[in-house]
């Protein structure tokens, strides 16, 4: 009869072989390894290695360039001849070497004239015929009047309304100044372009006024009128 093998002991040799061939397989990888490093890495020779010995790098010099000394230049004066005059010689400055001298005149602006609608003027401006009214209703009335004299005496009905049969009513607003006299006048409400353009020319030629006053200075009084074209 064959005797019976005892498993543990099989087990341990198992376990010593395996231990002896890992440190085997580990003793041969070193060996590898320090091999591959010695062919790949190789010890640098000390001798190969040269240094030169170059000479020090020095800054180019700036050329200085030559300094010139200004010239000198010499002014003699040589005194003129010495007159006597006596004390009661009067002694003129001679100008004739010096330039004329520009003048300037300095222009004031004058001061912007207040303007004031006719009706809210404390003095109205009036016609020479009115200057004795003294009544504020009364000069309204004789100014009026002779405004309408003084259209009726010179308005001329143009040749073109009267073939168009023009006929109407023109507003004209206009200014009388601080002299009396009339500016910035405008048609506010027209008929045609010559009616228009007469009552302009009537309104440009009206007389000279006395002005408007308000806080006892002459004023610009802005006035507005109407002027009626008809045939009769």
């Amino acid at each position: 009869m064959k005797k019976s093998q005892n498993p543990f002991k099989s087990q341990v040799v198992r376990l010593q072989i395996g231990i002896l061939t890992c440190l085997g397989l580990a003793i041969l990888a070193l060996g590898w390894k320090s091999e591959i490093r010695n062919k790949i890495l190789p010890v640098a020779n000390t001798e190969e290695i040269h240094v030169l010995d170059l000479p020090p790098i020095t800054k180019p010099k700036k050329k200085e360039l030559p300094k010139e000394e200004p010239k000198k230049t010499r002014i003699s004066l040589k005194p003129g001849p010495v007159k006597m005059v006596p004390d009661s010689t009067e002694i003129k400055p001679d100008t004739s070497r010096f330039s004329p001298v520009d003048t300037f005149t300095i222009r004031r602006e004058p001061e912007p004239v207040e303007k004031v609608p006719y009706f809210k003027v404390e003095q109205k401006p009036r016609f020479e015929e009115c200057k004795h009214v003294e009544d504020s209703k009364e000069l309204e009335i004789c100014f009026m009047k002779a405004v309408a004299s003084y259209i009726r005496e010179n308005a001329r009905i143009p040749e073109e309304a009267k073939r168009n049969n023009e006929m109407g009513k023109v507003w004209v607003s206009f200014v009388i100044n601080a002299q009396g006299t009339t500016e910035q006048v405008e048609v506010v409400r027209g008929v045609s372009y010559s009616l228009d353009e007469e009552a302009i020319r009537l309104v440009e030629e009206m007389p000279k006024m006395i002005p408007g006053k308000q806080r006892g200075k002459p004023v610009s009084v802005a006035f507005t009128l109407p002027i009626n074209f008809k045939y009769r």
